[in-house]
């Protein structure tokens, strides 16, 4: 760790004035004490709910297992074979896919018709330039 003379300036700021430019901490004691809520998840034991990042090496079968994952919540079905989910509505944001290579993909996935509950964009706005928004709409 460096000491806080070395840390630039803004960083030396109170939280309250941060502007975001570094994360919130808190205590041990704090956290210890906290009342947290129980974990709520998505799939048993492998999503939680709420923000995942699913990251690795180019084509390891991460878009694949994405889509298999909303494909089996947006169906209330069985996820990765083992985990009973319960059913939800999902969207999907396949950034680097078209609608041609999804439907494909959907194709080979899918036993009978597609879910009700699943929509899927190719296409959606950064996060800072009203994306978040388009979310909670």
């Amino acid at each position: 760790m460096r000491p806080s003379a070395e840390l630039p300036a803004q960083w030396r700021l109170p939280p309250g004035k941060r502007n975001g430019l570094i994360p919130e901490t808190v205590s041990a004691a704090d956290l210890m004490a906290a009342d947290l809520p129980p974990v709520r998840w998505v799939v048993p034991r492998v999503l939680p709910e709420g923000v995942t990042l699913l990251a690795g090496k180019p084509k390891l079968g991460k878009s694949w297992l994405a889509l298999g994952l909303c494909v089996a919540v947006a169906a209330g079905g069985m996820a990765l074979g083992t985990s009973q989910v319960e059913q939800g509505e999902v969207l999907y944001l396949a950034l680097e896919d078209n609608r041609r290579r999804l439907q494909k993909r959907l194709g080979k996935m899918l036993c009978g018709p597609a879910p009700e509950g699943l929509e899927i964009a190719t296409s959606w706005p950064k996060l800072d330039e009203g994306g978040v928004e388009a979310l909670r709409a």
